[in-house]
């Protein structure tokens, strides 16, 4: 039996990798990429290397965060985005561990974030109940069509 390779080692942990995963974390990362060009930002995102820098980034991305038609995204997308970011970031990032889910390395992000998805939810933006139930009105209109 022989020892694997660390190309052998590298090519099993990716059979774990989920494609749809990828294809989202690259979503989010076209969309940074827009605010950094509208930003006159050249840095890329995982070449910030202090904490501090890269927390101040994210404050202002997700504040400006939209989409290309100007609409806001809907709460459940900043948080999607903002988790492709943090796999994307514990990946690839210069800053090493960089866990921008953690609160004491990146409070302020956090607080953005929620206050972020707050106010997309007061705009409406946010989550509806699945389960509310239906009116009167729309059970008769219902038994009626049946």
């Amino acid at each position: 039996m022989s020892i694997p390779t660390n190309e052998e080692i590298y090519q099993i942990q990716q059979l774990s990798r989920v494609k749809n995963t990828d294809k989202c974390t690259a979503k989010w990362l076209r969309v940074v990429d827009r605010f950094n060009h509208e930003a006159n930002i050249i840095k890329k995102i995982d070449q910030y290397d202090t904490h501090t820098e890269l927390e101040g980034f994210l404050c202002k991305f997700i504040t400006w965060l939209k989409k290309q038609n100007g609409e806001n995204y809907k709460a459940e997308s900043v948080y999607n985005c903002y988790a492709s970011l943090a796999r994307y970031l514990k990946e690839e990032s210069v800053i090493k561990p960089c866990k921008i889910w953690d609160q004491y390395s990146f409070p302020l992000a956090i607080k953005t974030l929620d206050g972020k998805m707050k106010q997309l939810q007061l705009q409406g933006l946010g989550e509806t109940s699945q389960a509310d139930s239906l009116t009167r009105q729309e059970i008769q209109q219902i038994l009626d069509h049946l």
